[in-house]
């Protein structure tokens, strides 16, 4: 795969945040050891299963 492509199996979403949301998101993501698609992604995945391991019980 070329750099800066994605595999077929993900994709791109685009947010709008406020500057100063993102700025402190950022300070948030690189103390977790991440950048800050990293922590995004994560939270959306945690929350994802969250919300389908509570539909199953």
């Amino acid at each position: 795969m070329a750099q800066g492509q994605i595999s077929d199996t993900n994709t791109r979403i685009v947010i709008v945040l406020p500057k100063e949301i993102k700025t402190k998101a950022d300070i948030i993501a690189n103390s977790d050891g991440r950048s800050l698609s990293g922590w995004v992604r994560n939270l959306i995945t945690n929350e994802v299963k969250k919300h389908y391991e509570d539909d199953t019980q």
